[in-house]
């Protein structure tokens, strides 16, 4: 609570100190859809321009928000991304919405955004908007830690035709590429991506169009210095082409903009349950967009066909998801000026239908991945200085036949002399991603090949109304030498199948009893007699099995809730320095999270031993009595079997300690089936801030710094809420600090410099949050790293440049996940010509 204390004593510091400071007058749509000064945004924002986003030449646009406060890159190879805002971080998901004018690019529903596939060029970028924080409001499930959006140029503005090729290396195998001390140099300098934009329109500018054309091919950094789980060690080359055209029709009431493409992609993709795989994807998309005044309409569709997936972790079988989506929205911007008050209401279809072949299993059918959306907006000017904004969407989310409002209030204190203050507080609703839902595979065969061990979805809970359960190999052959079979109904192991399955240790005993002795009546228990009566008493008495787990099951999907109150500060000192203060507040209340479902059984070897040793004591006594003789005759024999037995069921519990598992209601009834599923809980509140400074120093030298820092990122038993004590855990997956800083030099001739560096601290990675940390192949400590990125541009001739780019300058390896990739030093050349 200090430093809560603290940080508020500085944002009222900053309030009330009176400096000459100006309001930045840009304009951002992203934060509300649509246009509004950046500094009355409802988020904290930023705007990377045009000529921010080209200064830096690279193989994956992406790379370009590396600079950005708040924005996390986990880079996992030369064109595998995957971006976050604040937190949300994943393998394979994110819960930032990506947009490319309007055109949603993630995979809806799968919450995917495949950064190696996108049609986003970096000669077609006109600017970036970064929008942090919850953005659920407006844009629905999905976006609860913000909006990025990517503006393209169009052919009005932009016109004419322009070719950039790249060419570069990477450090596979130690050394520096640039210095020429990499080993293999020919080899890993196999980088190379071409691009073409053409744009041209009508003389009266009212029809436009363009063109773009991007092929690039690359090998990859390998998980360590070798990847055990590709054939050879060998990763394939990767390659991706992308086409998309737009047409563009402007009347003096209405505007029309169509947009086509499509793309083919084979590129390395990680799951979080499973490992990597090629993914080979080809992707079709149409946009259709249409803007009269105050009302505007959006269709958008995509297919997307992964026919040649090959999953390495898992046989090289094909366990790729194929989809078609469409999202229809419209909406529609209106005011109230007696009151001061703008207002904008809309509605939104989304649908994503999947062909998984092999991942969703059981829910192949049914896995349509729907939600309808309404939104409202209203900005009222309460005093001259002072807006008020509020945010409302509901979502009906068909899959669970369950929906959530998400509201967002924000008052905005816009001081003419003091910077602009931002008070906000929201609430979105979060779902569980269709991999989450509808998840049913197999990560791994038994041995016997009669079963296997994989996820299941949490559309439907795994339930134990009607338990039975399926033994190891030793109890299939001691089922199979049972006449009368084992009851697998009983969750115990039956006092005849023991017998039979310590006859390995009786018969020998009895036998060298005998021998030694002459007494036939050692021989008792392996007359057929004893058998018989062993069979009838011995399958009636059960010794219960302890079991690893319970059979409480797993949660069936439910929606989660994010609280965030936030504070921002910012504001421009004179001509020269800017700087934004935010300060937040997540509260997460019924996360998701997996754990082992099927309970395992063992047996107590004191309880068995004992439990055992008087059923075949009893047994026993009943057929000697049964042959007339006194108890005095076989007291002494009876004892020692019973000692024996006794002691050979205590050992064989204690050497088995596992004999089987219980089988939940949904087991195929043709196979066994180890569940590992989902459960809902926790409560968890941590708080976190974004500092970013920007310097210009002069006019053509600028310096920027930023700090990301985060309270807590690992949540254990008190953390989670009073209710929670035991074993759970739930973990960010981010860093607790981040720090980016560097400077831009351009001069008037076009020659570009620019340094910049990347800094995280430490960290634990679990995946998938389950209760012993580390059990899936990506968990695990993650060190602290730095890393230094170097941009050198400069003009050939008034159409022609050429730049050099070098990601992590040093060259020293890191990861963003364990076993992902060691990602070393990357060089481009990249020569840019216009026409």
């Amino acid at each position: 609570m200090k430093n809560h204390n603290y940080l508020i004593l500085l944002f009222v510091l900053l309030f009330s100190l009176n400096i000459n400071s100006q309001q930045d007058d840009q304009e951002i749509t992203a934060a509300s859809r649509k246009a509004e000064k950046l500094d009355e945004a409802s988020n904290s924002s930023t705007i990377i321009s045009e000529k921010e986003a080209s200064d830096k030449k690279s193989f994956n646009i992406l790379s370009v928000l590396d600079k950005t406060v708040g924005v996390n890159i986990s880079r996992n190879g030369v064109n595998t991304f995957n971006v976050s805002l604040r937190e949300g971080v994943d393998i394979f998901s994110t819960q930032a919405v990506i947009l490319s004018d309007g055109r949603e690019l993630n995979t809806y529903g799968l919450n995917h955004f495949d950064a190696a596939s996108s049609t986003l060029s970096g000669l077609d970028i006109a600017r970036i908007e970064v929008v942090r924080g919850s953005s659920s409001a407006v844009y629905g499930i999905g976006a609860s830690s913000g909006v990025i959006s990517f503006t393209t140029k169009n052919p009005f503005e932009y016109p004419g035709t322009t070719v950039q090729v790249t060419s570069g290396g990477i450090n596979n195998s130690g050394g520096s590429i640039i210095a020429g001390s990499a080993k293999n140099v020919e080899k890993n300098w196999s980088l190379f991506n071409v691009n073409l934009r053409h744009a041209d329109h009508n003389e009266d500018k009212t029809f436009g169009y363009k063109i773009n054309i991007k092929y690039s091919e690359n090998n990859d950094w390998l998980a360590g210095e070798n990847s055990s789980a590709i054939p050879n060690g060998e990763i394939p080359l990767m390659t991706s082409f992308n086409f998309d055209t737009s047409l563009y029709l402007k009347r003096d009431n209405y505007d029309i903009t169509a947009t086509f493409g499509l793309n083919d992609t084979g590129n390395m993709q990680r799951r979080p349950v499973g490992g990597e795989e090629f993914k080979q994807i080809s992707s079709k998309f149409f946009n259709l967009q249409y803007d009269s005044g105050d009302f505007f309409a959006q269709y958008n569709y995509v297919q997307n066909d992964t026919s040649e997936n090959k999953a390495y972790w898992y046989d090289q079988r094909n366990m790729g998801i194929d989809s078609n989506q469409s999202h229809l929205q419209v909406g529609y911007d209106f005011g109230l000026p007696s009151l001061n008050t703008e207002l904008s209401a809309g509605a939104d279809h989304r649908i994503i239908k999947f062909d998984s072949r092999q991942v969703f299993g059981v829910y192949e059918d049914d896995n349509d991945y729907r939600t309808y959306g309404l939104s409202v907006q209203s900005k009222t000017k309460l005093f001259k200085n002072v807006d008020v904004l509020f945010q409302g969407r509901y979502d009906h989310f068909s899959v669970l036949n369950d929906g959530a409002f998400s509201p967002k209030g924000v008052i905005i204190v816009n001081g003419n002399d003091e910077g602009t203050l931002r008070l906000s507080m929201s609430q979105s609703s979060v779902a569980d991603n269709a991999y989450t839902l509808f998840s049913d595979f197999s990560i791994g065969d038994f041995p016997n090949g009669n079963g296997y061990s994989g996820p299941y979805g949490n559309k439907n809970a795994i339930t134990f109304n009607n338990p039975t359960w399926t033994g190891n190999q030793a109890v299939s052959l001691v089922n199979s030498l049972n006449p009368l079979g084992i009851n697998f109904s009983v969750l115990g192991m039956d006092h005849f199948s023991a017998y039979i399955a310590l006859a390995g240790i009786m018969v020998p005993f009895a036998t060298q009893q005998f021998l030694s002795t002459g007494n036939s009546l050692w021989t008792v228990p392996l007359l057929p007699g004893f058998v018989t009566l062993m069979s009838s008493v011995g399958s009636v008495e059960y010794t219960m099995f302890d079991l690893n787990g319970d059979l409480s099951g797993s949660d069936k999907s439910q929606l989660s809730t994010e609280t965030t109150y936030e504070l921002g500060y910012s504001n421009k000192i004179g001509d020269k320095f800017s700087f934004s203060v935010d300060l937040y507040n997540i509260r997460k209340q019924n996360m998701s999270s997996m754990k082992r479902i099927t309970p395992t059984l063992s047996l107590n070897p004191s309880k068995f031993g004992s439990e055992f040793a008087s059923t075949f004591g009893s047994a026993l006594a009943s057929s000697y009595a049964g042959l007339g003789l006194p108890s005095a005759a076989y007291a002494t024999i009876l004892n020692q079997y019973i000692a024996v037995v006794g002691q050979a069921a205590a050992g064989l519990a204690a050497q088995v300690p596992n004999f089987g598992f219980v089988n939940a209601d949904q087991t195929p009834s043709d196979m066994g089936r180890f569940f590992w599923g989902h459960y809902n809980f926790g409560d968890i509140n941590y708080w976190g801030t974004d500092i970013a400074t920007n310097y210009d120093a002069t006019e053509n030298l600028s310096f920027f710094a930023n700090y990301s820092f985060l309270s807590q990122t690992e949540f254990s038993k008190g953390d989670l809420g009073e209710d929670y004590n035991s074993d759970e855990n739930y973990h960010l997956n981010i860093p607790k600090h981040r720090v980016k800083g560097g400077f831009s030099y351009n001069p008037g001739s076009g020659l570009h410099l620019g340094i910049s560096f990347r800094y995280q601290s430490s960290m634990n990675i679990n995946t998938m949050n389950v209760a012993d940390g580390g059990a899936f192949w990506y968990d695990g400590f993650v060190p602290k790293r730095t890393v230094w990125d170097l941009s050198f541009g400069m003009p050939v001739s008034s159409k022609t440049r050429v730049d050099l780019t070098v990601d992590n300058v040093s060259g020293k390896k890191y990861q963003s996940f364990v076993n992902m990739p060691m990602i070393g030093q990357q060089a481009l050349v990249t020569l840019t010509h216009s026409f």
